[in-house]
C-alpha cells in the first residue's frame, strides 16, 4: 500500500520545535543529575512547551488540518513530560508501592499549587487527546493509504493491535489523573499498607541513578519515535529552521538550558557569596527581628536535599590555661562553630540521618560527630548530607558563611533547629538557641555621678568574672552532653524527617536575595526543657528545646 501524501506543516512540528523539545528533555535530566536547585525552571519551560503544542493541536485538529501521522508526531512531543513518568509507575506497582522503592521519595522538587494545577489540565488534555486519536479517530480513518508510526520499528497507525496498545495505555493516564483528583480533594485510597524502612545512602544513590538512566532511555525512544515517523511519513519538508515559529522556542529552550547550567557552575564557584539558594525570612514589620530559614532535606534519610559547608580547622589553643578575653570577632566565630556542631549533634543523636553517615571526631575534650569530605586541602563538614559532591559543599558553606558574617556583626538574637515530619508536615522538635550580646561599657570622661538618661535601651555589660578558654570549652561540652542524655525523655521520631535552620537576625540586617521568607515554625501545645548555656566575654548562649508529645 502506498504511503499517503502529506503537506507538511513547519509551524506544527518543524526540526526548530521538534529540537526545543528534545533540548528541554536531556537538559530536565542533566540539571536532575548535577544540581535540583533548577530544576523547577525546566519543569516549567517543558510545561509551556507541551501546553502551546496541545492547545495548537486541538485547533488544528478542530480545523481538521492535519492527517494522522501528523497528530501522531504532534502526540508524541506534548506528551513527552509525561511519558517518561510511566516505566517509573510501572516499578512502583511492581514493588507495591513500597515508599522504600519510590523513585520519587528522595526528590527535592517543590513546586506551587499553580504550577501543579496547570501540569495537571495539560496532562488531561494530552490524554484526551490520546485516548480520542486511538479510540475514535484511527479506527475510522479511510486505508487508501499507509501512515506510519513507531513501535521499535516501523508500524501502520491502522494496525489494530498498535492502536489497543496506545489506547489502553492514555485511557490508563486517565484513570491515574481520576484517581489524582480523588486524592486531591480529600478522598484517601489505601492500596496497601505502608511500611517504613531506613534507606542508606548507597540504596538512595542507586534508586536516583536507575531514575534518571529510565529517563534517557524514554527519551532517547521518544527522540527515535518522532524522527523516524518523520521519515517514514516523507515529511522531510519540515527538516529546516526557516520561521520564527521555529527559532522562538528553539532559542528560549537552549537558553533555559544553558542558564541552569551557568548558575550550577557559578554555585559551584561561589565559595562565600550571598546568593545561596536557601530560603529566608526576612520579617521587618513592627521593628521586629527578621527570621532567616533555610531549608535542608534530607537525602540521605530523604535529603535531600543534601548539604555541606566548609571551614578551616581552627588552630589549636597555644596556653589554655591563660586567662585573656576573646575578641569579639573571635567570640562570634567561637559561638557560629557551636551552633555548627549543635547541627551535627542532634541530626545524629535524634536519628534525622543513618549513623554511619557520621565520622567521630575530637572537639571540647568530646567526641563529636559529624560528615566528612576533603576537597583541595580544606576539611569539609557536612552539616545534613548523604553525599559528598561539590555543589552540596558549597551550597551548606555559604550557609556557613552568612551566618558567620551576621555573628561578627552582632546582627543574630536567635538560632532555631526546627525538625519536621515529612509526610504529615507537623514540627516535631524546636531546639532553640538564644544569643544575648554583652557591649563593653566605656568609661566616662564626666563624673560618674551623673545619672543616665537613657537606661532602658542600654545593652547588658559583659559578665564582671574572667573565664579561660578551657572553662568556656567546659561549659560548651556540658551542653553537648546534655543534647546527647535528652534521648531518654524525648520522644523516638518515626518514619523521614526533614529540617530547617531559621537565625533571627535583626531588621536592618543585610539579607541575600535567593532567601525567601517563613513562619517561626513553633510547635503547638509543646513540652518545653531548658538546657544549659555558656557565655564568654561578649556573648551568651541559651539553650531550649521544645517538642510535640505523641497522640
Amino acid at each position: 500500500m502506498p504511503t499517503c501524501r502529506i503537506q507538511a506543516q513547519p509551524d506544527m512540528y518543524g526540526l526548530g520545535i521538534r529540537t526545543a523539545f528534545y533540548i528541554q528533555w536531556f537538559g530536565a535530566v542533566l540539571i536532575e543529575w548535577l544540581d535540583e536547585t533548577d530544576l523547577d525552571d525546566m519543569r516549567l519551560l517543558g510545561l509551556l512547551l507541551s501546553g502551546a503544542l496541545i492547545i495548537g493541536l486541538i485547533v488544528q485538529v478542530a480545523e481538521e488540518a492535519l492527517q494522522a501521522a501528523e497528530i501522531y508526531i504532534v502526540l508524541l512531543l506534548a506528551s513527552g513530560i509525561y511519558i517518561f513518568l510511566v516505566p517509573l509507575y510501572i516499578w512502583r506497582a511492581l514493588t507495591l508501592f513500597s515508599p522504600y522503592w519510590n523513585p520519587f521519595r528522595w526528590s527535592k522538587e517543590k513546586h506551587s499549587p499553580i504550577f501543579r494545577f496547570s501540569n495537571f489540565v495539560v496532562l488531561v488534555l494530552v490524554a484526551s487527546m490520546g485516548t480520542w486519536f486511538y479510540v475514535t479517530y484511527l479506527p475510522g480513518l479511510d486505508a487508501g493509504c499507509s501512515q506510519y508510526g513507531f513501535f521499535f520499528g516501523s508500524v501502520s497507525l491502522g494496525s489494530d493491535v498498535y492502536i489497543a496498545f496506545n489506547a489502553i495505555l492514555y485511557i490508563v493516564i486517565l484513570v491515574v489523573c481520576a484517581f489524582l483528583l480523588l486524592t486531591a480533594i480529600g478522598c484517601e485510597i489505601n492500596v496497601w499498607p505502608r511500611r517504613r524502612r531506613k534507606a542508606h545512602r548507597m540504596h538512595i544513590e542507586t534508586v536516583r541513578g536507575c531514575r534518571n538512566l529510565s529517563n534517557v532511555i524514554v527519551f532517547g525512544v521518544l527522540i527515535a519515535g518522532v524522527e523516524l515517523s518523520v521519515e517514514w511519513n516523507d515529511l522531510q519538508a519540515t527538516s529546516q529552521v526557516t520561521t520564527a515559529a521555529q527559532t522562538i522556542p528553539l532559542v528560549v529552550s537552549a537558553g533555559f538550558v544553558c542558564r541552569s547550567i551557568f548558575l550550577y557552575f557559578v554555585r559551584q564557584q561561589g565559595g562565600d557569596d550571598d546568593s545561596d539558594g536557601s530560603s529566608v525570612v526576612h520579617t521587618t514589620q513592627h521593628g521586629k527581628p527578621s527570621i532567616t530559614t533555610t531549608t535542608l532535606r534530607p537525602v540521605a534519610a530523604q535529603q535531600f536535599p543534601v548539604e555541606a559547608m566548609a571551614s578551616k580547622e581552627a588552630p589549636k589553643d597555644k596556653d589554655k590555661s591563660k586567662v585573656h578575653k576573646l575578641s569579639l570577632k573571635g567570640s562570634a566565630k567561637l559561638v557560629a562553630e557551636f551552633f555548627q556542631y549543635s547541627i551535627h549533634t542532634i541530626l545524629f543523636q535524634r536519628g534525622v540521618y543513618p549513623a554511619e553517615d557520621f565520622t567521630a571526631v575530637k572537639k571540647y575534650g568530646l567526641n563529636m560527630l559529624g560528615m566528612y569530605g576533603r576537597r583541595n586541602g580544606w576539611e569539609y563538614k557536612l552539616t545534613a548530607a548523604v553525599s559528598a559532591d561539590d555543589q552540596v559543599k558549597a551550597y551548606i558553606k555559604k550557609i556557613m558563611g552568612q551566618l558567620d558574617r551576621w555573628m561578627v556583626g552582632g546582627k543574630i538574637s536567635k538560632l532555631v533547629i526546627v525538625i519536621t515530619d515529612k509526610d504529615t508536615g507537623e514540627h516535631v522538635e524546636r531546639w532553640q538557641f538564644d544569643v544575648q550580646i554583652f557591649q563593653p561599657t566605656k568609661p566616662s570622661k564626666k563624673s560618674s555621678s551623673k545619672p543616665t538618661t537613657n537606661q532602658e535601651n542600654t545593652a547588658a555589660p559583659p559578665p564582671t568574672v574572667e573565664k579561660t578558654e578551657a572553662e568556656i570549652q567546659s561549659e560548651i561540652a556540658a551542653i553537648f552532653r546534655q543534647i546527647t542524655a535528652s534521648v531518654t525523655f524525648l520522644p523516638q521520631l518515626s518514619g523521614d524527617c526533614t529540617f530547617n535552620v531559621l537565625v533571627y537576625a535583626d531588621a536592618d540586617s543585610d539579607v541575600p536575595v535567593d532567601w525567601g521568607d517563613s513562619d517561626g515554625k513553633e510547635i503547638e501545645n509543646a513540652e518545653r526543657v531548658q538546657l544549659r548555656g555558656f557565655s564568654t566575654a561578649n556573648h551568651r548562649v541559651d539553650t531550649l528545646v521544645s517538642y510535640r508529645l505523641g497522640d
